[in-house]
């Protein structure tokens, strides 16, 4: 019969062999996407993992094509995604003050709901925390 311990140990290391494997599987067409932009291949499929002749005549390609206007297209991106994100931020803040700000029937009870499903330790009505009684917990 085996030790808590040595189960304990077994089946950690039983996870980390797996989450591993798992890392591994997952990065391997990332890496192997990164490899293949540093081969010289005319067709765009790349047969081999390893490429046989490394070049960055895709990257320069890239970035001074005027059939494509990669430069073009990523400060667009960029441009919208930075409008969308600071547009987000204020509706969601001035919505969020406004609800604060709301008062409405039955509100306490809606604001208190959450803390009374918390767990016996959420602050109660009052807003303190309820300790256990009796034993060397309650005494002072």
């Amino acid at each position: 019969m085996t030790s808590y311990h040595a189960q304990r140990r077994a089946s950690l290391i039983a996870r980390y062999v797996l989450l591993a494997l798992l890392a591994a599987l997952w990065l391997f067409p990332i890496v192997w996407i990164v490899l293949a932009s540093f081969s010289y291949n005319d067709t765009g499929f790349v047969s081999t993992i390893w490429p046989k002749q490394f070049t960055l005549s895709n990257y320069t390609g890239i970035f001074t094509s005027t059939q494509f206007p990669f430069v073009y297209w990523i400060r667009n991106t960029l441009f919208v995604s930075l409008v969308s994100m600071v547009l987000s931020t204020f509706v969601t803040i001035s919505v969020a003050y406004a609800l604060s700000r709301l008062r409405f029937r039955h509100g306490e009870a809606a604001r208190a709901a959450p803390r009374r499903t918390a767990g016996p330790h959420a602050p109660a009505e009052g807003g303190s925390v309820r300790r256990p009684t009796g034993g060397a917990a309650g005494r002072s």
